[in-house]
């Protein structure tokens, strides 16, 4: 069973055991998972609905939606990176708050608060061009480990690239972020951001588009502090593997983790979800998009990732998505949305409930969880000059400071 420490903290960026084994009763194989149907691993997908019980209608397009419990009331949120509208390049971020439990999770919405940065008013560009590509990419990740999550944000079809937004801590309820260390520069139009355990040392990595066609993952690296941050540099890239059963890498949103059970921890097999576009939609027009959720395996000593099979497909075009526990059952779930250029019904957001417990109910390192090592009392009471020496040496870690 959870414990009510993991309740507090489900979030796909929490420091877990990559070992399944002791959630699942059964000693995990390295046996790769080609022979499973991936949609036997998840749940029929269900909209989210607002406190009334009614499936919530963004009309938000490219959603990037993320599950963390924000306010730290021991029931989930979600997080929203997405445009302001259907056809617009203006970005921000959306905090759904959940007012219903959490086994049955209910959002407010349509009145959900904007996170914005405390220097200004305004959010961010994410246009391409044609305004309908930018991704707005949010990861919550308590950089500084002062007990509040900060966010490492992907606009990666501006030259802004994935940057740090550092919570001010003034508040839990009405967040504020400063503007902290750029991590990566991009070129325009690479590929969506994601992330999960790819290495299977429970620690949360991040996946960056290299280029185009290309990925890196960044390994997450502990600070004794119980805060996450990413590697400066990729611990493997696309260009150590061939992919089988399809062509080109991932399109969108790939995420790792041990979604069967199957894969030993430290293994050299690797289960991975990404999203996609229909090939189908060459030529039509966006309302009539489709995308798929895809399902793959790593191995690292045949050098491959093969396509295993397909878990979902949405009726909606340029779908974004991630993984966390949604309803802290111990299962992995997937939380989707995508739309663009349409009247906003393909941009409900769906969860695909994971069926098996999957994430293990103790942590590989003693001590409390990030949030946890500072609590929101004792975060006030901080020093400003320990938080400085803290920012300071983030900015050097990366090597840019803030601008």
């Amino acid at each position: 069973m959870k414990t009510d420490r993991m309740l507090r903290y489900p979030s796909v960026w929490i420091l877990l055991v990559a070992a399944a084994s002791a959630c699942l009763g059964q000693e995990p194989t390295d046996t790769p998972a080609g022979t499973l149907d991936p949609q036997s691993l998840f749940r029929e997908p269900v909209a989210l609905v607002n406190a009334e019980g009614k499936p919530i209608i963004t009309r938000r397009a490219v959603g990037h939606p993320v599950v963390l419990d924000f306010n730290a009331d021991g029931r989930n949120d979600v997080l929203l990176g997405c445009h302001r509208g259907m056809d617009t390049a203006a970005a921000e971020i959306l905090l759904l708050e959940n007012v219903g439990t959490q086994a049955e999770p209910r959002f407010r919405w349509p009145t959900s608060k904007v996170v914005r940065l405390q220097e200004t008013s305004e959010g961010f560009s994410v246009s391409c061009g044609c305004k309908s590509g930018g991704t707005f990419e949010v990861f919550p990740a308590d950089y500084n480990a002062d007990g509040h999550f900060d966010l490492v944000v992907n606009t990666f079809w501006q030259s802004d690239g994935v940057r740090v937004l550092m919570n001010t801590g003034k508040s839990r309820e009405n967040p504020t972020f400063v503007r902290g260390a750029m991590l990566h520069k991009i070129g325009s139009h690479g590929r969506g951001s994601g992330g999960g355990d790819w290495d299977g040392d429970g620690v949360m990595d991040f996946v960056f588009p290299v280029n185009r066609y290309g990925w890196g993952v960044y390994p997450g690296q502990r600070d004794g502090r119980g805060g996450l941050r990413f590697a400066d540099k990729p611990s493997m890239t696309h260009a150590k593997y061939r992919i089988v059963g399809q062509d080109g890498w991932f399109e969108h949103s790939p995420y790792a983790w041990n979604f069967s059970g199957r894969c030993a921890a430290g293994s050299d097999k690797i289960e991975i979800v990404a999203s996609a576009s229909d090939p189908a939609n060459k030529d039509k027009p966006y309302s009539a998009h489709r995308s798929h959720v895809e399902f793959y395996v790593l191995d690292r000593s045949a050098g491959t990732v093969t396509r295993t099979g397909r878990v979902w497909t949405n009726d909606a075009a340029l779908m974004r998505m991630s993984i966390g526990d949604l309803n802290g059952d111990g299962s992995m779930d997937l939380l989707c949305t995508g739309g663009v250029f349409t009247g906003g019904a393909e941009t409900k957001i769906w969860v695909l409930y994971g069926k098996a417990p999957n994430i293990p109910s103790e942590t590989r390192r003693s001590g409390p969880r990030p949030g946890e090592e500072l609590k929101p009392a004792e975060a006030a009471k901080k020093p400003p000059a320990e938080a400085k020496e803290l920012s300071n040496s983030l900015d050097n870690r990366v090597g840019v400071s803030p601008e």
